[in-house]
């Protein structure tokens, strides 16, 4: 039976303390901070310690210690409180000193430090390390989502939430504290050797939120949009697979959008990785745009997803239409947009309709008018309508009488070119009155351009019954 991942943020095993910032401060306030092994005595290098403010989770900051295991952390924040995990493979938490300021409201593994300004407070974590029975691996990379570039020096977290025994279902699970992390190589991957068992991933990486969206997925996963899997399990001598896509978060582009025939319909709009043809990264379709006279009308593309800092990749918008074409000399539009810069508005983009050549049939009962009067006033009282352009007067190709089941029709018809193609209202009238009209003439028509309307594209047709019709 596969086991369903449901992702959500990883807490990994901690030492709460109480009032300390990792942001710009002037207090001088700070944590001496020793990690022993509590069998030895002896100090642990390379211990890695995670400080998390409470109030702003994304505000993180690692800490190693040193050959001599101590950590030195100053400048801290007396009014803020913060979480120092402990993350390192292997150990837990098995004691802290001092003890004597242990707060009442401590969480469960952990202990609080109020901290003055100008104090430095010494403090003795004391780890006891991990035994198993049997291990398993949790092995995958880190990848940029939008780049698909791997993330170096990105800090994978693995917390266990119990233990596993492959084949057994309804075996009581036993809860665990057991911690383990690595550090992603220069190609983006990472391993950790961990006990058997069920686990919360995160991972911590510099430019990305620590609090992203994430999917589900089964027991081996390939690829989790985010930066966190829950539910992992791992079997003895077993390997598990787990790729991260992490986002910068998103942002807003902002785009004018210009033509001269006005209405702007069957626009869309895409934002290329690169090059246009590239990977597409953004999609919308642009609708109902009316300019305002001489005024663009204007487009907000938003959830944009941001680029890494300090990337050397670029956007690239791209407008398409079946029914305009781009005129702008400054096209296609490149750009950045990344955490720093969250919010871009790029050149307006002039689009010019395409050329179409409307198709107009007028009809009219030989009762309702004569041949002659007919041919008179289509040759000289025909106007076209077309929303977006002004209205011209037009003359017919071909006028002709045919003869139906006994009853005689008179028949005009109408080729008129260098219409702008796009979704437009049609109308036609003769002497000032609008002509009822039947199919898809008198109302929105679909007018495609030359290059790829066919013969039964772009007809308009309809019935003349004389003056008031």
């Amino acid at each position: 039976m596969r086991k369903i991942l449901w992702l959500i943020p990883v807490v990994a095993a901690f030492v709460f303390i109480a009032g300390c910032s990792l942001g710009a401060t002037t207090s001088d306030a700070g944590f001496d901070v020793s990690v022993v092994d509590i069998s030895t005595g002896a100090p642990l290098q390379g211990i890695q310690l995670l400080l998390v403010r409470s109030d702003e989770p994304t505000l993180q900051k690692v800490y190693q210690t040193d050959a001599n295991g101590k950590v030195s952390i100053r400048g801290l924040d007396p009014y803020k409180t913060y979480y120092f995990n402990v993350i390192s493979d292997g150990w837990k938490v098995k004691d802290k000193i001092p003890d004597s300021i242990i707060p009442s409201d401590a969480a469960a593994e952990g202990v609080g430090f109020k901290v003055s300004a100008g104090e430095i407070y010494p403090v003795l974590i004391k780890l006891e390390r991990i035994t198993t029975t049997g291990t398993g691996v949790i092995r995958g990379k880190v990848y940029d989502g939008v780049t698909g570039e791997p993330i170096a020096n990105a800090l994978v977290v693995a917390k266990s939430t119990s233990t596993a025994t492959e084949g057994e279902t309804d075996t009581e699970t036993t809860t665990s504290s057991n911690t383990y992390s690595a550090t992603t190589n220069s190609n983006g991957e990472y391993e950790l050797v961990v006990a058997e068992g069920e686990y919360n991933l995160q991972v911590i990486a510099e430019g990305y939120p620590t609090e992203s969206s994430s999917s589900e997925g089964e027991r081996v996963i390939s690829r989790v949009e985010g930066n966190t899997a829950s539910g992992v399990t791992v079997y003895a001598n077993r390997e598990t697979t787990v790729d991260f896509h992490l986002r910068a978060g998103t942002g807003n582009v902002t785009c004018h959008l210009y033509c001269p025939d006005g209405l702007t319909k069957g626009i869309h709009i895409t934002i290329w990785l690169d090059a246009i043809g590239g990977k597409p990264i953004y999609d919308a379709d642009i609708d109902n745009l009316q300019n305002n006279g001489d005024v663009s009308a204007k487009v907000e593309l938003t959830d944009v997803p941001l680029l890494p800092t300090n990337t050397t990749h670029k956007y690239v918008l791209e407008v398409t239409s079946p029914y305009f074409s781009v005129a702008s000399d400054s096209y296609p539009q490149e750009f950045v947009l990344t955490p720093a810069l969250p919010q871009v508005s790029i050149d307006t983009i002039t689009l010019q309709a395409l050329s179409a050549t409307l198709k107009i049939k007028v009809i009219a009962k030989n009762d309702d008018i004569g041949a002659d009067e007919f041919t008179f006033l289509v040759n000289n009282a025909t106007a076209l309508n077309v929303a977006g352009i002004p209205s011209r007067s037009i003359t017919p190709t071909q006028v002709q009488t045919s003869t139906v089941t006994g009853v005689n029709y008179h028949i005009a018809y109408y080729e008129v070119p260098n219409v702008p193609a796009g979704v437009r209202t049609v109308t036609v009238s003769i002497a000032g009155t609008p002509i009822s009209t039947g199919n898809n003439g008198g109302g929105e028509l679909v007018i495609k351009p030359d290059s790829i309307a066919g013969p039964d594209d772009n007809y308009v047709v309809g019935v003349y019954t004389g003056s008031g019709s």
